[in-house]
């Protein structure tokens, strides 16, 4: 007896609940194949797409194509909660492609079909955090921990990261800090956490507490560049120029892209080192970005974590 298009369905559900994709999405093909209206197949075809996207980062408009087609079908048989699904799914893979506003649109839809849905608050929160609306991301990241009080502790992790770079995006360095302390409690082996934090401390002119956290961070990855920058531009703060020039022949010494830059710090230090001038801060001077372009000038720190590194941490649910 030929298999129907149900049954097709019901091995590709088969096959994604082992974890194999491809399998998961040839079924699906049979399926659609046998009924062009089998919603379930493309909904669960579009998952696939996407998850494999993420893997192999690439192919996100496959995905977005079946989502469109799930989303179509599942708003003719009043499926709200799984219609909200699929938009989540399609804003997850615009995300990826920076179409950040269609994202945020289609978070909308999703939080309107339910409103409940802690998961559409957090991916809203990271596209407005993308198109620079800190204040808007922040608030859906509330909404998001608000919603998922019992969270799983990766999720919240994420959802607290986000929010804390967000609201050093604002200035709002101590409720940074105390979202980077909640976060690390989380997962007190990840450096990207304790560089965050030492990032605050550093705008609060905390630099002993900002040495810290770049001596632990260093302690789980001891060849990133950007913690080693900012330790030095710590040590240099306090003057403690022997430090901060070890700092930096470590960082040439791992650093191909902005090696004149570093080069150029250090000689700076030599020579201030040298003519016993301690470093005199311009004390209306704070840290105004998170991210400053390297050897900008000579009053701008060469250090910094990057933007991208919210999306790998920050963006996907799975």
């Amino acid at each position: 007896m030929p298999l129907t298009a149900l049954d097709y369905t019901s091995q590709a559900f088969e096959n994604y609940n082992n974890q194999d994709l491809l399998g998961a999405i040839t079924a699906c093909d049979e399926a659609i194949k046998l009924n062009s209206n089998e919603e379930d197949a493309f909904s669960l075809r579009a998952q696939a797409k996407l998850e494999l996207a993420h893997q192999n980062s690439s192919n996100y408009q496959d995905a977005i194509a079946d989502f469109d087609t799930a989303i179509s079908l599942l708003s003719l048989s009043q499926s709200h909660s799984m219609c909200a699904s699929m938009f989540l799914g399609r804003a997850d893979a615009k995300f990826f492609l920076t179409k950040y506003a269609d994202a945020i649109a289609d978070c909308n839809a999703a939080i309107t079909l339910d409103p409940y849905s802690a998961v559409a608050f957090w991916y809203r929160g990271n596209a407005k955090q993308q198109l620079n609306d800190h204040q808007g991301a922040i608030d859906d990241f509330d909404q998001a921990i608000h919603l998922k009080k019992n969270n799983n502790p990766m999720v919240l992790f994420k959802i607290l990261f986000n929010r804390a770079r967000a609201k050093q995006q604002l200035n709002q360095h101590e409720t940074a800090i105390t979202d980077f302390n909640k976060v690390i409690e989380l997962d007190s082996q990840d450096p990207l956490p304790l560089l965050g934090r030492a990032v605050s401390r550093s705008a609060l002119e905390d630099h002993l507490g900002a040495i810290a956290d770049c001596n632990k961070a260093l302690a789980l990855e001891p060849n990133m560049i950007d913690i080693i920058l900012l330790r030095q531009h710590e040590n240099r703060e306090l003057g403690n120029y022997p430090a901060a020039i070890a700092d930096c022949d470590r960082a040439i010494q791992l650093n191909s892209e902005n090696v004149e830059d570093i080069r150029h710090v250090k000689n700076r230090l030599i020579e201030e080192y040298s003519i016993h001038q301690p470093h005199v801060k311009n004390k209306t001077q704070k840290t105004s970005s998170l991210w400053p372009v390297a050897g900008e000038s000579d009053k701008t720190p060469l250090y910094g974590y990057h933007q991208e590194e919210t999306c790998c941490r920050g963006c996907r649910i799975i």
